[in-house]
């Protein structure tokens, strides 16, 4: 069924329903219902990432293919700058192992600058 005659379908039914009274039972069974749904949708409206992604980019492909591969370009480069702050230099380990730094670095509060100056 086409989107006109949806619209044609709904406007019959509507017309047919406003036609008709409705019953004073039915009227409050509505109204509790309708109040039922107010409290349930106000509820449910903590915060939810993914809906608020949804309704940010909808479904198109493009929108979410570019989120995509920016988060995963923010994984890889935070992976790989923390493995490099990481990394520590073997040959300063050898260094402080075979006691050929010089002794006032130990004491020294420009360990880090002798560390970058020597490598």
């Amino acid at each position: 069924m086409n989107e006109r005659m949806e619209q044609r379908l709904g406007g019959l039914a509507k017309a047919a329903l406003d036609a008709r009274a409705v019953s004073p039972e039915v009227a409050a069974k509505l109204a509790q219902a309708r109040q039922r749904a107010v409290a349930h949708a106000g509820a449910r409206r903590g915060f939810n990432p993914l809906r608020w992604l949804s309704e940010q980019f909808g479904a198109h492909p493009a929108a979410w293919g570019a989120g995509l591969a920016f988060g995963l370009a923010v994984v890889v480069g935070g992976t790989w700058q923390w493995q490099h702050a990481r990394a520590v230099d073997p040959s300063l380990d050898l260094q402080l192992l075979a006691d050929e730094a010089p002794l006032d670095i130990y004491v020294s509060n420009d360990f880090d600058k002798w560390t970058t100056a020597t490598n």
